[in-house]
């Protein structure tokens, strides 16, 4: 009985070490990276490099694996956790088959990674990427990632990043979650969302997660978020943008008017904006939310009022805003009926050329239109006399 339990013991090891061997390569040719092969409900082999000192040694690991004859249509996740590279280095990862549904790629916990080569990812696709917790990566992810096509979730938070640069997404095609929370983001450049989507049409509610950042009134390119809304085969689904825990004072009608007015697909063909936990100042400059409260009143979520002890934006009437009005491209009050800071006047675009939001507060102190009639009039006179003793 027991040479029968040991023989089939051994088959059963025979099959393991058969089946592993099959999917994953030496551990020898892949120290100190490890191979770990997994079958539950999905098959799975994944790729664990930690503590690796040397970039050179990353790629060498990759090229060797791409060298061996073994079946890697399984090969679902790569992660590159904990080392102390300071470069991903050009094509590491080009030529390995990712083709399972689940394919993920994982760099997280590098102190020193300051740069991965825009061309890191060539003919590379996998459909979760997660990039964070890497204090120096900062903006040099951008040109890394922009020629992804498939990915449907980034995950990018924690690694000290300060702008997003313009069409950074232009090439993504399928993807549902872009994770930006919990970075420096300061600034945000035009179309940086702008994708073209050929996903089948679904009723998901999308979202992109600017939370915890220093984004303030002025960080919004204009444009910054068209072209979110495209679809290529379908109707364009809807999105959720969270900009709560910020330094944003007001909502500026020119960005955030047009992605809350796109057509879009969900269960309530709605898109959304989660502000709260913002230093918002309900002045005249919000005056365009009032004006549509029944549209925006569900779809902008979180306003409080710092300027008066965190009241609720969307208590307030038409009547509030009754003596605002439109001036220079912006808006000023011509009475104290709301609390704001009066006699603020905003650049028009084009005498902003360095940045299309920046605001100029203006003194009261200013002359009364007779008296400006007056002093030309009199400036006129006077030239006239002087030219007429000459």
């Amino acid at each position: 009985m027991t040479k029968k339990i040991s023989a089939k013991l051994m088959l059963l090891i025979n099959f393991v070490i058969s089946v592993y061997a099959l999917h994953c390569p030496s551990a020898d040719l892949l120290y100190p990276c490890k191979c770990i092969f997994e079958q539950d409900f999905n098959v799975r082999t994944s790729i664990h490099c930690l503590n690796i000192r040397e970039p050179f040694r990353l790629r060498k690991i990759f090229d060797e694996i791409k060298n061996v004859s073994h079946n890697f249509d399984y090969l679902s996740e790569i992660w590159i956790n904990n080392t102390m590279i300071v470069n991903i280095y050009y094509e590491v990862f080009a030529g390995l088959r990712i083709e399972n549904f689940f394919s993920g790629l994982f760099v997280s916990h590098n102190k020193n990674l300051s740069r991965i080569h825009p061309e890191a990812f060539r003919d590379f696709d996998p459909v979760f990427i997660y990039i964070h917790d890497n204090p120096k990566l900062k903006n040099t992810i951008f040109p890394a990632i922009k020629n992804l096509k498939h990915v449907s979730e980034y995950h990018l938070f924690n690694n000290n990043i300060e702008k997003i640069p313009k069409a950074a997404f232009k090439n993504a095609r399928s993807v549902y979650y872009i994770g930006l929370q919990n970075n420096l983001i300061n600034h945000i450049g035009t179309h940086a969302f702008s994708m073209s989507h050929d996903m089948k049409e679904d009723e998901t509610l999308h979202i992109i997660n600017l939370k915890n950042n220093n984004l303030n009134s002025r960080s919004f390119e204009l444009g910054a978020f068209e072209g979110l809304h495209s679809s290529v085969n379908c109707r364009p689904t809807c999105w959720e943008i969270q900009l709560s825990s910020n330094n944003i004072s007001y909502l500026n009608e020119k960005i955030f008017a047009p992605f809350l007015n796109s057509e879009c697909v969900s269960s309530k063909n709605k898109s959304y904006l989660l502000v709260d936990k913002n230093p918002f100042v309900c002045d005249c400059r919000m005056k365009w939310l009032i004006d549509n409260k029944d549209k925006y009143k569900n779809t902008v979520i979180g306003i409080l009022c710092k300027n008066e002890n965190n009241r609720d934006f969307w208590t307030y009437s038409a009547e509030d805003f009754e003596n605002c009005t439109k001036k220079n491209s912006g808006i000023t009050q011509t009475s104290t009926a709301m609390p704001t800071i009066l006699c603020t006047t905003f650049m028009t675009n084009s005498e902003a050329n360095i940045d299309v939001n920046t605001e100029i507060n203006t003194s009261c102190a200013t002359f009364p239109s007779n008296s400006v009639k007056i002093f030309i009039l009199v400036i006129i006179l006077l030239t006239k006399e002087n030219l007429e003793h000459k």
